[in-house]
């Protein structure tokens, strides 16, 4: 099933495509920075709302054919869903999951109607003829398009967040940036070694294992710790520093491996890649206005706020 209903979705994610939303990634970036700096003549702005969240929410909509005026319930129950990853905390935190759900599923329903007299270059309208071809069931497109719109945008805003972050709270970093953009490749992987956005996932042995002088059978679920095996010292030196010159930063598992490999790569990697050079060509005097707010959660990493100022 896994391997059925990646290879339905991996075509629109395939990098050649991606680059080809490059000049409408940019124009995003563009204006979000243009309101982004009208703001801050006022004072201190907070850069989580302002920007890291807009940008990939607008992006992963935009990929799948959302409409416009669905974007901002599409924020909404993106928030929601995405936080029961560390379990439902209350009632009324189960209620706000089961209405997220509910409200997206008629929302997608009403979508693949559009999309099967209306299609367009989108996931969605790529979807309609292989569920309507039987290859995909209203179910099974429901629950994907759901977890691509989720992991489409929750990660990368908190992966734009975090390296900012990093480089505001070392303002050398941040000054090379700005004199050479070049470098953003190099920060945006080293943040995603250092400061994972996704900390941990899961998976199930499929065999008996023996790791470490300990055995886990098979069928058992386990529990890998992403950010852990970004900071082991057997792979990377000196694994607590923040280094955009380190070599193989890129050896991170934050984006997983193997057949989990994350399918968005390279959406993710070109809009924070876009949204840093902006950032810093266009607002090099960029400076922390406060202390960034860390973001609840176990299973995410990021910020609730990032207060800058010029």
């Amino acid at each position: 099933d896994h391997t059925r209903l990646r290879s339905l979705v991996a075509p629109a994610f395939r990098p050649g495509r991606m680059r080809a939303q490059e000049g409408r990634i940019q124009l995003a970036v563009d204006r979000l920075v243009d309101d982004l700096a009208d703001r801050l003549r006022a004072g201190p702005v907070d850069l989580m709302t302002a920007f890291a969240k807009p940008l990939p929410v607008v992006m992963i909509t935009t990929l799948m054919g959302i409409p416009d005026a669905e974007i901002d319930t599409i924020a909404r129950h993106g928030d929601a869903i995405g936080s029961v990853l560390d379990g439902v905390q209350s009632m009324r935190h189960l209620r706000q999951v089961f209405t997220a759900r509910h409200e997206l599923h008629a929302m997608f329903e009403r979508l693949v109607r559009l999309r099967r007299h209306d299609p367009g270059d989108d996931v969605v309208s790529d979807l309609v003829p292989v569920l309507d071809a039987g290859r995909i069931t209203v179910e099974e497109l429901n629950d994907l398009a759901q977890l691509l719109l989720v992991a489409g945008f929750e990660t990368t805003v908190n992966l734009i967040g975090n390296a900012m972050t990093a480089l505001l709270e070392r303002p050398h970093l941040w000054r090379r940036l700005v004199q050479d953009p070049s470098l953003a490749d190099r920060v945006i992987e080293e943040t995603l070694r250092w400061d994972s956005p996704v900390q941990l996932t899961g998976r199930v042995a499929l065999t008996d294992v023996e790791l470490a002088g300990g055995h886990v059978p098979a069928g058992t679920s386990v529990v890998t710790i992403l950010s852990g095996a970004n900071r082991d010292p057997r792979v990377f030196t000196n694994p607590a520093e923040f280094d955009i010159d380190r070599p193989n930063a890129h050896d991170h598992l934050s984006f997983s491996t193997g057949i989990h490999h994350c399918i968005g790569r390279p959406l993710a990697m070109i809009e924070a890649r876009l949204a840093l050079v902006a950032l810093a060509r266009r607002l090099p005097d960029l400076v922390l206005a406060g202390t960034p707010v860390p973001g609840g959660g176990l299973t995410l990493r990021g910020r609730r706020s990032l207060p800058v100022q010029v």
